[in-house]
């Protein structure tokens, strides 16, 4: 039986990866199969022959009856804007549809999943992000056949024209204050916000024009959208390689990672994102590194603190008060408690206000001791 949801397939210049996915898409036979190659880096010896190369595995290797539609580009564009503006292209002819790159092998659950779920939530704006992935190494969220996420993760996935038409590459009005906003309603912890903002300030002050997925995520957080994630990986990446972009080093988590079957698709009873998912999936797929040496570099403060606290602070303390002392009206005792209490709380974010001052003595104290900013 053919599958009659539309398929979009964005390729590029490797030949043995593109033959792999598009055998797993013959397996299903769909009726309407869109196919996106960027075209060849001027810079880069062999990659006009490795890109024909690619297209005639696509021309020999659709032999199944199918409406094609392809879009094969004679300059580059990049990783971030090729796939972008293929995707719109896609969605110029079909209402929905699910979109795979040339490094996602798909199981056959996924298009099933897939379909299911583009059906399911055609109406409900909320969800705005269908994925393949599962990052959750076996650990269930729920009971059902898939949770709710704010992350997109994109290695195989599906959505709807109108929720594509929302995609702002340019993340117009993007600052800092976003993320914490949109850590409200997804429950971000404040690592995973200062990576946040952190990251996607790179994409738009540095101009990442390589980089298409972060400005999908910004796209549907600005729009309090929410992702389902399937409770199994239903998809693999073989990208991770040397003939990949983002994906040179390799992973061993995400390589290990195996492609299972849905064979029952459950509906969760509420709409909820299971932030307590999307924190593991912070840890072990977005940032583990640095997550790791976060921690450490935390661990090293906590006890430098200690130290500080129990042998260096008095000292320090009682030689401010003798700095200052002929700029404030505060008792030594006063004063060395004030510091303290500003010592206490020195992990936390915002400001020091001092609300009556004489000629400025306890804050220029508190300035010293804490740094200016």
């Amino acid at each position: 039986m053919a599958f009659a949801t539309p398929i979009l397939f964005i390729v590029f210049n490797r030949p043995n990866h593109t033959r792999k996915v598009l055998e797993c898409i013959r397996e299903i036979k769909p009726n309407f199969l869109f196919v996106a190659a960027d075209g060849p880096r001027r810079s880069h010896v062999g990659d006009a022959d490795k890109c024909n190369e690619v297209r005639e595995v696509i021309n020999r290797g659709i032999d199944w009856p199918c409406q094609v539609k392809t879009q094969y580009r004679d300059e580059n564009l990049g990783c971030g804007k090729g796939p972008a503006q293929a995707i719109t292209w896609f969605f110029d002819h079909v209402e929905e549809g699910i979109i795979l790159e040339d490094d996602c092998l798909p199981s056959h659950s996924f298009f099933d999943f897939s379909r299911t779920l583009l059906a399911f939530y055609k109406d409900d704006l909320r969800i705005m992000h269908i994925s393949g992935n599962n990052f959750q190494n076996g650990i269930a969220r729920g009971k059902s056949a898939y949770y709710f996420s704010a992350y997109t993760h994109n290695w195989g996935w599906a959505t709807w024209r109108n929720r594509w038409a929302l995609f702002d590459f340019d993340m117009n009005g993007f600052s800092e204050e976003f993320v914490l906003d949109a850590s409200k309603f997804y429950g971000f912890g404040a690592e995973e916000i200062l990576f946040w903002q952190k990251s996607l300030r790179d994409v738009v002050v540095n101009k990442r024009i390589d980089i298409w997925d972060f400005r999908w995520m910004y796209s549907v957080w600005k729009n309090n959208g929410i992702s389902v994630l399937p409770q199994v990986n239903l998809v693999k990446n073989i990208g991770f390689d040397s003939q990949g972009t983002h994906t040179k080093v390799a992973n061993a988590d995400i390589q290990a990672l195996t492609v299972g079957d849905l064979h029952m698709i459950t509906h969760p009873s509420e709409i909820e994102v299971h932030a307590l998912a999307d924190r593991y999936s912070y840890q072990k797929h977005f940032n583990p590194k640095d997550f790791i040496l976060l921690r450490i570099i935390k661990a090293i403060r906590s006890k430098t603190g200690a130290i500080l606290s129990s042998v260096l602070f008095p000292i320090r303390s009682r030689l401010l008060y003798n700095q200052f002392t002929h700029f404030t009206m505060i008792p030594k005792a006063n004063y060395i408690a004030n510091l303290s209490l500003c010592w206490k709380f020195k992990d936390v974010q915002g400001d020091i206000v001092e609300c009556g001052t004489w000629k400025g003595g306890m804050i220029a104290g508190i300035v010293s001791m804490m740094g200016t900013d």
